[in-house]
């Protein structure tokens, strides 16, 4: 049975994620990215700040699959409001996984659909380009609908040589939604942001942090059990309207001092949350940013989202105390 994911547009925020990811992309692929390696490897953090907030953005989307056991990152495809060849929106930037890809795992119709989605309203057409010997990409265009225009147009790749032949890119699209009675709609706009994310800073070292975290945490939150072991149970108690209730799950990833995931979920959730604590050190200060993704599946999701960040924050306001007072 395929994994189960989530899919929703990037922010600034992701901009680590979105070169990890982008530079697996050129290692794999580097003519579906466009880049070589060497040339990925080199780009800036400004620069990936850019690709990041291309899914805030009004003229682009930047969307991301995310496994939900793990919060891996197995996909991107992004999209623009026209190019140098039309206004129509244009699909760029499409990246699977090797080990996410095929139609049962169900990764890049996903990532489509959201494509779609927002493309829909903003022109006749969705257009892309795929490089001509790309031929597993083709078959799953032209079984999503995409048809060849008949144009194509020679690209180089970023990062050779300047006397390097280039490649040849065969254009393809689709008709989108024009009318009422086609199904046209406002610009896609997600129904709810399915991602919190919370940062915060410490004058505590990352080995404090991590330690307040794992062992230290019944001082701060002892309502929370859990043990910073891949596989091991987590689960949080609380009493709410004078019932007692709980979430559940399991550690899916730890490596001290820079990484804490797990999933969990309350009984009568349809499917869990996951959460990623990241702890990183800048200077002579310390990040921890709290990722938590899923909620768009989940009922009163909004509601959700909105009480969990106020419970992260109140929480992480507690481990930044825990972590300093330690320290001195």
């Amino acid at each position: 049975m395929a994994a189960p994911f989530s899919t929703r547009t990037t922010t600034e925020d992701d901009w680590e994620r979105v070169r990890t990811m982008r530079i697996e992309n050129a290692t794999d692929n580097p003519i579906s990215y466009g880049a070589t390696l060497p040339f990925t490897l080199g780009m800036t953090e400004d620069d990936w700040r850019l690709r990041a907030r291309r899914g805030q953005a009004h003229d682009a989307t930047s969307i991301a699959a995310i496994d939900d056991a793990t919060g891996r990152w197995i996909g991107m495809m992004s999209a623009q409001q026209g190019d140098a060849d039309g206004p129509d929106p244009v699909l760029t930037g499409v990246f699977v996984a090797p080990d996410s890809r095929g139609r049962d795992n169900g990764v890049a119709d996903a990532l489509l659909d959201h494509v779609l989605r927002w493309a829909a309203g903003r022109g006749a057409t969705l257009r892309l380009w795929v490089h001509e010997d790309a031929v597993p990409a083709r078959r799953f265009y032209a079984r999503r609908g995409f048809a060849p225009t008949g144009r194509s147009r020679a690209v180089p790749l970023l990062g050779e040589p300047a006397d390097a032949a280039p490649l040849r890119f065969l254009e393809f699209a689709q008709a989108l939604p024009t009318d009422a009675t086609d199904g046209a709609r406002a610009p896609f706009v997600d129904p709810v942001d399915d991602v919190l994310t919370v940062t915060v800073s410490s004058s505590a070292p990352t080995t404090a942090l991590w330690t307040a975290l794992t062992d230290g945490r019944a001082r701060w939150w002892p309502e929370l059990e859990l043990t910073a072991a891949v596989g091991s149970p987590v689960r949080e108690t609380w009493t709410e309207d004078g019932r007692t209730r709980s979430a559940d799950g399991t550690v899916t990833a730890a490596a001290a001092p820079r990484l804490l995931a797990f999933v969990w979920r309350q009984a009568h959730w349809p499917a869990p949350l996951a959460v990623r604590i990241d702890i990183a050190e800048h200077g002579d200060r310390s990040t921890v940013t709290l990722t938590e993704h899923g909620f768009a599946r989940l009922p009163d999701a909004e509601a959700l989202r909105a009480a969990h960040g106020d419970g992260w924050r109140h929480h992480l306001g507690n481990l930044l105390r825990a972590a300093e007072d330690a320290e001195g």
